[in-house]
């Protein structure tokens, strides 16, 4: 049988979420596939691969069906980059080297810190056993516990971990979700929380102690990949292209009053950005859910709202390298907030209400009838907006100056 001849691919379970490709081309390799599967072992006999990266859940399958290890894999059992060589595969654990090397990115020293890893799959083993080679105290949890070592949390662990590295796959892209698997809240010395997936680029989980993602680990997985494959060292700032990365992925989430310009904005970004456009409130019309259509047909603000927060979990939960334009009340649900921020830059556009006031018509907008509905609404709103910015923008200047404006701080927030 004539086998299909694969250079370089990725395999896993479900990778419609990968960025994986994005990562490859950028280090000029054009030929890397993604290939699901839920038989690790039948792949090979219809494909001729010549080097895979491997994620979840095959990386023990990877070890298994190499011969030749390197010493990190022959230590922990686990692969996640494999080549093809002389008829012979050979094994590599390379997540040790990336997570590593993210560490020492963003200079976090962990040395004299006591550690918490959640899950005990493959990539925990991975950072145990990095953890361990360089003497840091550790403890593992897991809904499944397999091994002595693995913990039932109690005020000990509560009141001594400074660092939680989560290594599950709860809340990852598309079943993104609005809380946690710990009660965070409880953890008395928490300092930081590293977090092995990268989207969502901000869980639920980010807001209760300094947050880094995974995305930087992926990034020096690829780099170490195509090093190995092509056979000599890349000069590359992985750091940095993790922020472009980072900023070319992410949603641009615009609230802000009825009035204050998110769609006519929104739209400009969109085309400026290379983003795709959403808009909550065009959305919702076109299924006859506006609170127009609401009211008409006899519902109330209630159902409105309902069908609004459905709309933006779905986005939060599909989209990514979007703009998102959003009604006004949408900031009166915090879970709304909390979805949208998982994956994207809030952006308030602050319009006075006497610019608000030179801009409306009162059509379609049944709760701003008169000009003294617009200072009532501002003033119930003024304060969520601003709570929940990650960016506070000037919505007083023209529109070419806000969108300017937008765009430089964006730049700011990513290479912050």
């Amino acid at each position: 049988m004539i086998k299909n001849t694969i250079t370089s691919a990725l395999i896993g379970k479900k990778l419609s979420y990968s960025l994986s490709q994005i990562i490859h081309a950028h280090y000029k390799n054009n030929n890397y596939a993604l290939i699901e599967t839920d038989n690790f072992f039948k792949i090979f006999e219809d494909n001729q691969f010549f080097a895979l990266s491997v994620t979840n859940p095959y990386k023990q399958d990877a070890y298994n069906f190499c011969t030749i290890h390197d010493e990190i894999a022959t230590n922990t059992g686990i692969v996640n980059t494999m080549l093809y060589k002389n008829n012979i595969w050979y094994g590599y654990n390379t997540d040790y080297y990336a997570f590593a090397k993210m560490l020492e990115a963003y200079k976090i020293d962990l040395s004299n810190k006591s550690v918490l890893i959640i899950g005990n799959g493959s990539t925990s083993k991975t950072i145990g056993y990095y953890l361990n080679k360089n003497n840091i105290n550790y403890n593992v949890i897991a809904r499944h516990p397999r091994n002595d070592n693995e913990i039932l949390l109690d005020k000990h662990y509560f009141d001594n971990t400074n660092v939680i590295i989560q290594t599950t796959s709860y809340g990852v892209f598309p079943n993104i979700e609005n809380d946690t698997l710990l009660d965070y809240t409880k953890f008395n010395n928490l300092e930081m929380i590293i977090d092995v997936n990268y989207n969502p680029r901000r869980p639920y989980t980010a807001n209760f102690a300094k947050y880094y993602n995974g995305l930087l680990m992926l990034v020096y997985n690829g780099l170490l990949f195509e090093e190995l494959l092509q056979g000599y060292p890349i000069k590359d700032d992985a750091l940095a292209y993790s922020k472009y990365l980072d900023s070319q992925m992410a949603n641009i989430v615009l609230i802000g009053m009825p009035y204050s310009g998110k769609t006519t904005i929104g739209k400009i970004l969109s085309n400026d950005l290379k983003k795709a456009f959403f808009d909550t409130d065009i959305i919702l019309k076109s299924e006859n859910n506006d609170l127009v259509s609401c009211l008409n047909s006899g519902k109330d603000v209630v159902y409105f709202r309902v069908n609004e927060s459905l709309l933006v979990k779905e986005l939060s939960s599909t989209k990514f390298s979007s703009i998102i334009s959003t009604g006004g009340g949408v900031i009166l649900n915090v879970e709304n907030i909390n979805y949208l921020k998982q994956n994207g830059i809030i952006i308030y556009l602050d319009a006075t209400t006497s610019t608000l006031k030179n801009r409306c018509n009162f059509e379609d907008r049944p709760l701003i009838k008169s000009i003294n509905d617009i200072d009532k609404v501002y003033n119930e709103r003024k304060t969520l907006y601003e709570k929940y910015a990650d960016i506070i923008i000037d919505g007083n200047q023209p529109i070419n100056e806000v969108v300017k404006t937008i765009e430089v701080k964006l730049n700011e927030y990513f290479n912050n």
